[in-house]
């Protein structure tokens, strides 16, 4: 018993390890376009635009991992430097919506777009803009960024502006599906908090291409989900990782006949 005990330990160890490489992976995977040097006003427009495509894929890769969030919720479990939401705690469902996901979306491009744009070092150009405002929408195939911002350029007083809606992107994504498949999950809680049709998820996961795998942690009663994808010709693809905490004393519902 206790050498399966220790087993169980090295694995859980052995998870969470790998989920710290894919934290620190997930932050340093999408690296700041460089923005030093004299500058042409193409090269400028080009960082510009290297912005909004790094940026952009960067809040589909950290939203994801943080389970649809930018910004920390009040149930989660958390593992500095990330967190990972409850979407089921203790019997309470903590689901985000699609919406919800869209504007958490939207809001780290928005914050990280700035940070972006603030660290172009042009010693010919200046740059000043405002805080975006960014519309973002999930489809089946795709997310779109819809980008309302202006950037003015000022070289040596010749005066342009960049009209961000111009580089407004969009880019291949499983995350639709993937909320499908962690929606099911979590609200078959509702009818059953200790099983769920295995059969009906490995349907939906083969349907949709995504892979899904589920681990303990050392917290009694917590469980982890991991759902990502397989599509073929995705170069980024991104994992999507929620908890659920029980009591402990759920019981599946009788059948009445």
């Amino acid at each position: 018993m206790k050498r399966g005990q220790l087993t169980i330990f090295i694995l859980v160890a052995v998870v969470l390890v790998l989920i710290i490489i894919g934290v620190f992976l997930m932050f340093g995977y999408v690296r700041t376009p460089s923005g030093n040097g004299v500058g042409t006003v193409e090269e400028v427009r080009d960082f510009i635009y290297d912005c909004v495509d790094s940026t952009s894929k960067e809040s589909l890769i950290v939203v994801s991992f943080q389970g649809g969030y930018y910004r920390q919720p009040n149930l989660v479990f958390s593992y500095s430097p990330t967190f990972f939401p409850y979407y089921y705690y203790e019997g309470q469902i903590n689901l985000p919506t699609i919406t919800g996901i869209e504007s958490e979306l939207g809001d780290y491009f928005s914050d990280r777009m700035v940070e972006c744009l603030d660290s172009a070092r042009f010693s010919n150009i200046d740059l000043s803009y405002s805080n975006p405002r960014t519309e973002v929408i999930l489809t089946k195939d795709n997310v779109y960024f819809e980008i309302d911002m202006a950037v003015d350029l000022d070289s040596e007083g010749q005066m342009m502006t960049i009209d961000l809606r111009d580089f407004s992107v969009n880019h291949n994504s499983s995350l639709y599906e993937i909320y499908e498949v962690a929606e099911y999950i979590t609200l078959t809680h509702e009818e059953d908090a200790e099983f769920y049709c295995m059969n009906c998820v490995s349907e939906m996961l083969y349907e949709r291409d995504l892979y899904m795998y589920t681990f303990p942690t050392i917290v009694e009663d917590v469980t982890g989900v991991m759902i990502y994808e397989n599509r073929t010709g995705v170069s980024d693809p991104y994992a999507f990782i929620f908890f659920n905490k029980y009591r402990g004393d759920e019981q599946t519902p009788k059948l009445t006949i």
